[in-house]
């Protein structure tokens, strides 16, 4: 499965909404796989408010067949837009990045191609959030909220 390739749609997962995602599988030695992931998604939610995120990680699969048991590691690097209606029209936002974590089921095809699965289970571990106006990139804000859990889903395509 070395150099085999996924796209897939990603739904709640590690975006928080949805994601299109590339997945390539570097490394395999006898039931144990190792993939390397990225992916977008852009989510208006009006006029005033959009978020664009870019998941990335590791995922690491166990098992022969067709069945396997995933972890996967990351972050997703959020950009958040709205607009601020004070001292006039001023176009605001901010940058975030989280840690994630998850565990799961991943079916994987026996034949050379075919669709692909996979519920899982997120955990969100918030880093910071910086003020996007000023181009400030640094910590300007931690987060100490602790984890957020979440419940996703991934459909897609092996080739």
């Amino acid at each position: 499965m070395k150099g085999k390739k996924v796209i897939y749609l990603e739904l709640l997962g590690k975006s928080l909404t949805y994601s299109i995602n590339y997945e390539k599988y570097v490394f395999e030695k006898n039931n144990i796989k190792i993939g390397l992931r990225a992916g977008l998604s852009f989510f208006k939610v009006s006029n005033h408010i959009s978020f664009f995120s870019i998941p990335y990680g590791v995922q690491f699969l166990i098992g022969e067949k067709k069945g396997h048991f995933e972890i996967s590691y990351g972050h997703t690097l959020f950009l958040v837009n709205y607009l601020q209606k004070y001292n006039g029209n001023t176009q605001n936002g901010f940058l975030s990045i989280a840690q994630n974590l998850s565990f799961g089921y991943k079916f994987i095809p026996l034949s050379r191609n075919g669709f692909t699965f996979s519920p899982f289970a997120s955990i969100f571990f918030p880093l910071f959030i910086s003020d996007k106006d000023h181009y400030n990139y640094s910590f300007v804000h931690t987060y100490s909220t602790g984890f957020t859990p979440i419940l996703g889903f991934q459909i897609g395509y092996l080739f």
